[in-house]
């Protein structure tokens, strides 16, 4: 067990995000043993190294620099500030919202299905999307994440 431990210690709290989501209660262990073969096996490296590197790569100066240019470029196409979308209707809003989750619903990364199980995924899926549609847990996403990008950066220096 320490020497699993050594091996993924870094991603415990993905184990216990995915073990929520997904509610893979009574499967903790096999499912942490998958992901860890899973990540050696795909990119021939442990899980901690694996985390560090994409968190690293996520967080790059070089990515900073896209994202800042993304959105530049999409709040500020050809240089002029973008116009506002006219409102839309509450049934276009409820539409867009099922065609969205269908659309994220059926793009479902094959590695979850086969790992978590088809039900366990959609259940999980469909469990995200609710979420990620609440405004206020958006904007609180978006800070802790921007923050937490600026710090990285600061330490990084």
């Amino acid at each position: 067990s320490s020497k699993l431990d050594r091996k993924d210690s870094t991603a415990e709290p993905f184990y216990r995000l995915v073990d929520e989501v997904f509610e893979c209660h009574g499967m903790f262990k096999w499912l942490r043993r998958s992901f860890i073969m899973f990540v050696e096996v795909t990119f021939g490296r442990s899980i901690n190294r694996q985390l560090r590197e994409t968190v690293d790569w996520v967080f790059s100066e070089s990515m900073i620099i896209y994202y800042i240019s993304l959105f530049k470029n999409s709040m500020w196409p050809n240089g002029k500030l973008a116009e506002s979308p006219p409102p839309k209707t509450d049934n276009q809003k409820l539409q867009t919202r099922l065609e969205a989750k269908e659309k994220f619903l059926n793009n479902m990364p094959d590695a979850v299905r086969t790992l978590l199980g088809e039900e366990n995924g959609r259940r999980g899926a469909i469990k995200m999307f609710e979420v990620l549609q609440d405004t206020r847990l958006n904007k609180h996403l978006f800070y802790v994440s921007t923050l937490t990008t600026l710090v990285l950066i600061l330490i990084k220096k």
